[in-house]
């Protein structure tokens, strides 16, 4: 859905068509950006991956942004409900000059859930360079200590092809980039929303 489009920019809403994720569904959203152009793309739902008898469900992203491009993308929360198992990847292809500001909320469980399993791949490279590489198992039935441990909430702001000024609550990234992140049990308590509202004015500036 176009939002609102100009000269070289566009927002775009992002709007499921029926009910997703649920067992055996495979989703797979492929963006491009051409050269000196801007977008920015709204989630309009959350996701919810539903139970599925173990049955495995998977959500892939592939982005490809040209040269001197720039993408936000301030996604909504990804429920893993209590007996789903998913696959997710999100695939970060930007070429020189190239800005991308990324959110991610995942979390492991609806109202009064452990939460189902999820396995969840990022890889974000800018002009050819490694960003940011991550990898991430977790099962909301059997906690791990060092991975998630008890928290449900694992939100995650990433900024790729430009650095946005230092905090002791942000990772500064060794190519230019910069990673905030926050492990909790309520989504609405996460302080990212600031964090994401001064960087997006970063790039909008």
């Amino acid at each position: 859905m176009v939002l609102a489009r100009g000269e070289g920019w566009a927002r775009m809403g992002l709007v499921a068509a029926r009910a997703l994720l649920l067992g055996g569904d495979e989703v797979r959203v492929k963006i491009g950006i051409d050269d000196d152009c801007h977008l920015e793309l709204v989630d309009i739902g959350g996701t919810v991956a539903y139970p599925a008898s173990g049955l495995r469900s998977s959500w892939h992203s592939e982005i490809t942004a040209g040269e001197r491009s720039t993408l936000c993308w301030d996604a909504l929360p990804f429920v893993v409900s209590g007996g789903a198992s998913v696959a997710r990847s999100t695939i970060v292809r930007g070429g020189t000059g190239a800005r991308v500001l990324l959110r991610d909320t995942l979390i492991l469980g609806r109202s009064a859930e452990r939460g189902g399993r999820v396995e969840s791949f990022s890889d974000v490279r800018i002009g050819g360079r490694p960003i940011s590489v991550e990898r991430l198992e977790a099962d909301g039935a059997e906690p791990v200590a060092g991975v998630l441990g008890h928290h449900r909430v694992h939100d995650s702001i990433i900024a790729a092809g430009f650095r946005p000024p230092s905090s002791s609550s942000v990772l500064e990234l060794d190519a230019p980039g910069s990673l905030a992140r926050w492990l909790g049990t309520q989504a609405h308590h996460s302080p990212l929303t600031a964090i994401w509202r001064r960087w997006h004015a970063i790039l909008a500036s």
